[in-house]
C-alpha cells in the first residue's frame, strides 16, 4: 500500500512538472492551491488505476516475445 501511494505522489509531481513545463499542459482550476494539488493527485490516481490494469495484459501479450528471445526483450 505504500508502494502504491509513493507512486501516485511521485507521478502527481511528476504531472505538476509537466504542467509547469509543456505550455500545451494545463491545469484548469479557478480555485485555490490547495484545490489544484487534488486535483494533481485525482490525475495521478487514475493513471495509477489505468496502470494497474493494463500492465498485467500487456506482460501477458508480450509472453511470447519473451520467451522467443529468451528474455532480452525486457533489457
Amino acid at each position: 500500500m505504500t508502494n502504491f501511494v509513493v507512486k501516485t505522489l511521485a507521478n502527481a509531481a511528476a504531472l505538476a512538472v509537466a504542467i509547469w513545463l509543456v505550455s500545451g499542459i494545463t491545469l484548469e482550476d479557478d480555485t485555490s492551491k490547495g484545490h489544484q494539488a487534488l486535483s494533481l493527485i485525482l490525475v495521478a490516481l487514475i493513471f495509477g488505476l489505468v496502470n494497474l490494469i493494463v500492465k498485467p495484459v500487456v506482460k501477458l501479450l508480450s509472453l511470447p516475445l519473451f520467451v522467443l528471445t529468451l528474455g532480452l526483450f525486457t533489457i
